[in-house]
This record gives C-alpha cells, sequence and structure tokens, in this order.
C-alpha cells in the first residue's frame, strides 16, 4: 500500500468516510448518537462511511486506475445519499431534539465522501511513487 498514489479527491474520500465514522458515535440529536436516533439511516451511512474508506485504501493498493475509478463512481451515488439523508434530518430533526455536533460533523463527512469520490472519477491518472 503506498500513500503517494492517493490523488486529492481519494483523500476527501477516504478523510470523510474516517470522520463520518466517528460522527456516528458523537451526539446528533439531544443525548442520541446516530444509532440510538435512527433505524435504518444509520446503516446507510455506515455503508457510505467504509465506501469512503475504500476509495482511499482501493487507490493505495493498486497502481491501475480501473480498480480506484471503479470504487469511485459506486461510492459517489452512495455518498450522495447519505448528504441527502443527514441534510434532510438537518432540516427536519428526529423527535423535534436539538441539533448536536455530530449532526453536523456527519453532514460535512457525507459531503467530503459526495465530492471526494466523484473528483476521484475524474481524475483517471496515477502516481507512481
Amino acid at each position: 500500500m503506498r500513500l503517494e498514489r492517493l490523488r486529492s479527491g481519494d483523500w476527501l474520500a477516504g478523510a470523510g468516510g474516517a470522520l463520518l465514522l466517528v460522527a456516528l458515535f458523537l451526539p446528533w440529536f439531544g443525548e442520541a448518537d446516530a444509532w440510538r436516533a435512527f433505524d435504518v439511516v444509520d446503516v446507510i451511512l455506515l455503508i457510505a462511511a467504509l465506501a469512503g474508506v475504500g476509495v482511499a485504501v482501493f487507490a493505495a493498493a493498486n497502481a491501475k486506475t480501473d480498480v480506484p475509478i471503479t470504487s469511485s463512481a459506486l461510492t459517489a451515488p452512495v455518498g450522495a445519499i447519505a448528504t441527502l439523508l443527514v441534510l434532510y434530518r438537518l432540516i427536519d430533526p428526529v423527535g423535534g431534539l436539538d441539533r448536536e455536533v455530530g449532526l453536523y460533523l456527519g453532514l460535512l463527512a457525507a459531503g467530503w465522501i459526495t465530492y471526494g469520490s466523484w473528483r476521484s472519477t475524474r481524475d483517471e491518472r496515477t502516481r507512481d511513487g
């Protein structure tokens, strides 16, 4: 695994995935973290977080562009769905509870996953260090 192979979009998607993993355990509404606040959305957010981290891992592990581009292309719509779900809950909080830091970090992280994976699909060059 070589980190010099990562493009800026790969870094962004991977950082977004890692941040979203952390944000899932922070308070989102009142004292409730994402696991207690949601029934299905938390699983979708977990999938988006793992996919974001996967973009960076696949890019660092493969010198050819086909695998990293494919993983990015699959991650972009998952990240977009996660971003929309979090944005919806920012507008309409669960149970009318107060919005907490996890919600805002979750929105930021999901946006990073979406933008980073989209940007990664647009950049087909490799970096062989």
